[in-house]
């Protein structure tokens, strides 16, 4: 067995283990919170596990190339740009949620919980698997791996919507389901424009974090139609910006692509 196949053969068996020690955590604690928290931890550990091990198995390119690991095509104040329109959209979609009441109910609730209840959780644990984890973990799978691999076979707005379904399908959900695949339609077109995996996971990982740290802190969330459809307007005219600066494209198609060398995308 090569080196590359023996690696992914290690993501696996990491990915296993990882399940495996979180279910023993899960029966060694009686904080029925905390029990709740390494289960997402391990989970999310389980996403880098499949990214890593998908990346090492493709042929004719780097895991850094397969994943999105390199530099951007977006300056410091597009990315800033882009982690507030991220914010924003999260915060509207969290507003009409909490309106509609659905945010009562499913994985948000529970996830609500654990953030209020949050006495004789670890802060350290807290913030890794609800601020840190998924916006690594995530990223590297559905917008890293999965929507690369899709742009190279497909226009890539499809590539996109494809990879936000996955997404969304991911959190086995009926309320958070679909406001994830609203979220990762938005990291997708992010993750496109800037041409790597650490543009969304930027956005992803600071909308989190801030939640999270707002939460804590007894920030109120959002509630209403007005600051709901506000929030929701500005992730998109953000979108609307950054896609009138550069257009997506598919990540290893560099002949095609519309550049400030090559304005016209002109194969040479």
């Amino acid at each position: 067995m090569g080196l590359r196949p023996g690696l992914a053969v290690a993501c696996l068996a990491s990915a296993i283990a990882a399940l495996w020690l979180a279910e023993v955590q899960v029966g060694a604690t009686q904080n029925p919170k905390q029990a709740a928290l390494w289960t997402i931890l391990a989970t999310e550990w389980v996403w880098v596990m499949v990214a890593l091990f998908g990346a090492l198995l493709a042929e004719g390119m780097s895991v850094r190339e397969r994943l999105g690991w390199k530099p951007g095509r977006l300056g410091k104040g597009w990315l800033f740009a882009a982690a507030f329109g991220m914010i924003a959209l999260s915060v509207g979609l969290s507003a009409l949620l909490a309106e509609s009441g659905a945010r009562e109910t499913g994985s948000l609730a529970r996830i609500d919980r654990v953030v209020r209840e949050s006495a004789g959780v670890s802060p350290w644990l807290l913030l890794l698997a609800l601020g840190i984890a998924p916006g690594i973990a995530e990223e590297l799978l559905f917008r890293g791996l999965i929507q690369r691999w899709l742009g190279e076979r497909m226009p890539i707005l499809w590539a996109i919507v494809i990879a936000a379904g996955s997404f969304g399908l991911s959190h086995w959900d009926p309320v958070q389901g679909p406001a994830a695949f609203l979220l990762g339609c938005y990291l997708g077109v992010i993750g496109a424009l800037a041409g790597n995996v650490w543009a969304p996971m930027l956005c992803h990982v600071g909308n989190n974090f801030l939640g999270l740290v707002g939460a804590l802190a007894g920030v109120p969330g959002a509630q209403g139609t007005l600051p709901g459809t506000l929030g929701v307007g500005l992730g998109g005219l953000v979108l609307v910006l950054l896609w009138r600066r550069r257009r997506p494209e598919a990540p290893t198609q560099p002949n095609t692509l519309a550049t400030d060398e090559n304005p016209r995308g002109e194969n040479r």
